[in-house]
């Protein structure tokens, strides 16, 4: 089998002198937006975990990284969910796997991503008012806390509030593109540099993407919570009738109505954040 001449050839010669407690299958899977590769990851954690067992590596554990779009609802923290269509298929195999094999729910939480001008403190962890969760009557005073709170709460309403959460990795940029702001460090360390942003972000198609991924856009946000009656016929944004404009405003729908986080408009890698809003004449986004 493939996955035991892996362990054979990637862990075996480097195992004990080097200290192995943890192998990562793949790097954000669900951000690809492919099902055929999304479905096998957990098959696939379970194969190279039995191939670690069969070789002796009783000690080394097997799990993967996320990003944050892996979650449906994030605001507040306490009602933080995963997206729809996953949580049966994926993560409740996935988290019995990990419970199972006493691993951690890996993730990468990016403050940087999530940022506006009125929350830039509270993602750099410096004086801030706070975000206060009235469900549990926690004061968040920095966002890295509410992001991993938030996938905790997602863990728990599936019954999994007992396995750990551990970060794959974070950080804040130095350089940054125009109408962000950067930083130096990481965490604590953030310091701000750059010229901020101003005014709101709409998540529109980025330029090139497939009518078929847009179809599949316009599809995911309109069952999941989109607001999609404006895009319809007879709507006030029906015309123009193409799918770049209505993938457009379904994105953005879905963008907005789940926390403005920027991974709700990540749509693998299709969409981007911009901040020119797109509304034209009686269609406003």
């Amino acid at each position: 089998m493939k996955v035991l001449a892996w362990v054979g050839n990637h862990v075996a010669p480097f195992y004990p002198a080097t200290k192995i407690d943890l192998v990562l299958v793949g790097n954000e899977i669900l951000l690809s937006g492919d099902n055929n590769l999304i479905f096998k990851l957990v098959p696939a954690m379970r194969s190279l975990h039995d191939a670690l067992a069969a070789a002796g590596f009783h000690q080394i554990r097997v799990s993967t990284p996320h990003y944050l779009g892996i979650l449906a609802v994030s605001q507040p923290p306490s009602a933080g969910r995963f997206r729809f269509g996953y949580e049966k298929p994926v993560f409740i195999p996935m988290l019995n796997f990990l419970k199972a094999t006493r691993s951690p729910f890996v993730v990468n939480p990016y403050p940087y991503f999530s940022y506006n001008p009125q929350t830039l403190n509270y993602a750099l962890f410096q004086r801030n008012r706070g975000v206060f969760d009235r469900n549990t009557k926690i004061k968040y005073t920095n966002m890295l806390d509410a992001q991993l709170d938030a996938i905790y709460s997602a863990m728990k309403r599936l019954g999994f509030g007992d396995v750990p959460i551990m970060i794959g990795e974070t950080g804040w940029p130095t350089q940054v593109p125009g109408g962000r702001q950067g930083g130096r460090g990481h965490g604590r360390g953030g310091r701000r540099g750059g010229r901020g942003q101003t005014g709101g972000t709409w998540c529109v198609p980025n330029a090139g993407v497939s009518a078929a991924a847009l179809q599949n856009n316009i599809n995911y946000a309109c069952s999941n919570g989109a607001n999609c009656r404006a895009i319809q016929a007879g709507g006030a944004c029906f015309e123009p009738n193409n799918i770049q404009a209505h993938a457009a405003y379904a994105m953005n729908s879905f963008y907005q109505s789940h926390g403005r986080q920027a991974y709700n408009c990540a749509f693998a890698g299709t969409g981007v954040l911009t901040t020119h809003r797109p509304s034209y004449g009686a269609c406003k986004f």
